[in-house]
């Protein structure tokens, strides 16, 4: 599995993977929790992108990419969270959820 690595943490001497590579999406309400995944991806030298609200992800769903992992609270307070999961299997077939 190929990664995109960051390149804030971690100098690197091989050339960054090209746009459009895999990615992590991190969706939680709770910013600490949130912050806190994103930076151990990062210290392992993997970009993720996070948001915050189910509302949000359902936007995303609509018009990016698939991420490669999506990392999804399943207690959001604006989305119920097995509605929203099969909504995203149901867009991103390839993605691998957590």
């Amino acid at each position: 599995m190929k990664w995109r690595r960051s390149s804030t943490r971690h100098a690197s001497t091989s050339p960054a993977p090209a746009k459009g590579a895999e990615s992590v999406l991190v969706v939680d309400d709770e910013e600490i929790i949130r912050d806190l995944i994103v930076e151990i991806l990062a210290l392992g030298g993997i970009e993720a992108e996070s948001l915050s609200t189910g509302s949000d992800l359902l936007s995303r769903l609509q018009v990016s990419p698939a991420p490669e992992v999506l990392i999804l609270d399943l207690s959001l307070p604006d989305a119920m969270g097995e509605k929203l999961l099969d909504q995203a299997r149901r867009h991103w077939k390839e993605t691998c959820f957590i």
